[in-house]
């Protein structure tokens, strides 16, 4: 199991870059709220930054305690894998003992990896658009 997962930081740029990802937070905060626990709890009259900082350390908690119990799981930066994935699933591929020749990864990465957002390098250069480095 690898968890793909965004620093606070980056992952505040992303959630809270429009309005329909303020709604989708809104929304989801709401649904889990009660199920998720301490995290996001009694967030009814919190701003959205609040929720979405709530949201990510109910995320991180959830992935460490996934994690602990799980001896191959590793966590990689959603940043780091999408700069650079043919590098990220050779690496994935060798972890997990899952045998890919250079071709199938590059296959991937120019399938699938590349469907998960509209451009490679999209969370990046959304990121810079709101001013952030």
């Amino acid at each position: 199991m690898i968890f793909l997962y965004l620093p606070l930081r980056e992952y505040l740029f992303a959630i809270l870059r429009s309005d329909n990802h303020r709604t989708w937070l809104r929304n989801v905060t709401t649904q889990l709220g009660k199920h998720v626990g301490g995290a996001i709890g009694a967030l009814h009259n919190a701003s959205d930054a609040q929720r979405a900082a709530a949201l990510w350390l109910a995320q991180m908690q959830l992935y460490a305690d996934a994690a602990g119990g799980m001896v191959n799981a590793r966590s990689l930066d959603a940043e780091t894998f999408f700069a650079d994935p043919t590098t990220a699933l050779t690496a994935a591929a060798a972890h997990f003992g899952v045998p890919l020749s250079p071709r199938e990864i590059e296959a991937r990465v120019g399938g699938a990896v590349r469907d998960l957002f509209e451009e490679p390098g999209t969370i990046v250069r959304k990121r810079r658009s709101l001013g952030a480095p």
